[in-house]
């Protein structure tokens, strides 16, 4: 019988960092995961996210989202359905007061901090540093460590490279505070942050919790520390299905928002699909065109629809938070137990599943692979290509007069300084993956105007 995740172990507010003498400022009145949410608000990653794309990349509409703009949004939908689900165990004797805080804190930290991880031009960024290592094992041009059979692992973390990895390799390792802990955030927020529970030897499309890479190789060893203080053997943390639920909430509603707004689709192509679902998907349209109506009408054409839309997006998250909210009370036992697997908003039929599941449906066919957008995302590719094939094959040697090793000095000191870390965990790592980690660390930082102001300077001058 699976052990049970228990709240108090789940808030674990022990850093990973050894313990310092300097200890806790005399003033602050914070608790460990108020200071988290701190770290990562004042953090370069979340800087970095106003210029990386949610669904258009290099966007000169300033009312449309970035990275930003959109995490910021998860991480109010997080707390909302956090604080929902907190109130309810409390009521039940599940928490007491102060964990119910600690719950909402955490959700809305892992809101912000869920898309850290993301490269330029966002999943067709992800997909293009994965394609490039495919194309290159098969042509035999990485490095020979990665083609060793023992280094399968290693080169895995390559070929299933992933942004939800990144993340929790930033927040671990790289975002460094003078030392290999990154923003040594608390085990209790690095345990809901981790989306994936899976480690490149162990992915399973068949499960939700491993389809994907949840951290490196790299990170493997504070991955485990992190289960193991938190208690979550299997499974994964209960916080990071509501964060999960916030984030299909909001990009499933906002991106078809600006899809309106950048004229790859109109109010009448959703009025019509949304009413597809059923009573539940007419009331919505209704209740947003009345509320026009009471308002008295705004402005023409364009202003109508783009009131629309955003009222519809309100109902429609507003509905998804209720949804996600019961469904959590409702399948608590098993959450506790790790054993449910899927989203809380897609995978348990309900009104909202279904409206979901068409506004996905809507984003897929109008939004994110409109033309405009496929334009881009080519251009992502061929940036991303670029760029590795310039700084892939770097030479470290300071004696070196070579090509490669001028690309070495254009590569970021931060991120050389973990490279050359002589810390013997990663010292202990092969040579090949810790120079590839040093060039996707590189490229998957930068934002979608530097990696592409890079490339032209680079091959056009």
């Amino acid at each position: 019988m699976r052990k049970r995740m228990e709240w108090s172990t789940l808030l674990n507010e022990e850093r990973l960092r050894p313990k310092s003498s300097l200890g806790k400022a005399g003033f602050d009145a914070r608790n460990a995961f108020e200071a988290d949410f701190d770290r990562v608000v004042f953090s370069t990653p979340c800087r970095r996210l106003q210029d990386k794309a949610q669904v258009f990349p290099l966007e000169p509409i300033d009312a449309v989202r970035t990275r930003l703009t959109h995490s910021m949004e998860v991480s109010c939908v997080a707390k909302g359905i956090a604080k929902n689900v907190g109130k309810w165990l409390r009521k039940e004797g599940k928490v007491d007061e102060e964990q119910l805080s600690s719950i909402v804190t955490i959700a809305a930290t892992c809101g912000l901090v869920h898309d850290f991880g993301n490269p330029p031009f966002g999943h067709s960024g992800e997909n293009a540093i994965r394609d490039w290592f495919a194309k290159k094992l098969e042509l035999g041009q990485l490095h020979p460590d990665l083609s060793k059979s023992e280094n399968k692992p290693y080169l895995d973390d390559f070929l299933h490279f992933e942004g939800n990895a990144q993340t929790m390799r930033l927040v671990m390792s790289l975002q460094i505070l003078s030392d290999v802990w990154g923003l040594d955030l608390s085990a209790g927020t690095l345990s809901a942050s981790m989306k994936y529970i899976a480690g490149s030897d162990n992915i399973n499309k068949e499960k939700h919790s491993r389809k994907k890479l949840g951290f490196y190789q790299a990170e493997k060893t504070k991955a485990n520390r992190v289960r193991e203080l938190t208690g979550v053997p299997v499974g994964r943390n209960p916080i990071t299905l509501l964060v999960e639920a916030a984030d299909d909430a909001t990009y499933c509603a906002v991106d078809l928002e600006d899809g309106l707004k950048k004229g790859v689709i109109d109010w009448s192509l959703i009025k019509e699909r949304v009413s597809r679902v059923g009573d539940f998907g007419k009331d919505l349209i209704r209740r947003t065109e009345n509320r026009l109506s009471g308002a008295g009408g705004c402005g023409g054409h364009n202003a109508k629809e783009e009131y629309f839309i955003q009222y519809f997006r309100t109902l429609a998250i507003s509905a998804a938070v209720e949804d996600a909210a019961e469904k959590f009370k409702a399948n608590y036992d098993d959450i506790m137990a790790g054993s449910l697997e899927g989203e809380l908003l897609f995978d348990i039929p309900t009104d909202a599943a279904l409206l979901y599941g068409e506004l996905k449906n809507i984003g897929s066919e109008f939004v994110w692979n409109s033309k405009e957008t496929i334009r881009l995302e080519l251009l992502g590719r061929n940036v991303i290509f670029s760029l590795l094939d310039h700084f892939y094959d770097f030479d470290d040697d300071p004696r070196s007069k070579s090509f490669a090793s001028k690309s070495y000095k254009l590569l970021s000191s931060s991120y050389k300084r973990v490279y050359h870390s002589e810390n013997s965990e990663w010292q202990a790592l092969p040579e090949g993956y810790r120079r590839g980690m040093l060039v996707t660390d590189y490229i998957s930082g930068m934002t979608d105007s530097f990696a592409t102001n890079l490339h032209r300077e680079l091959c056009i001058g």
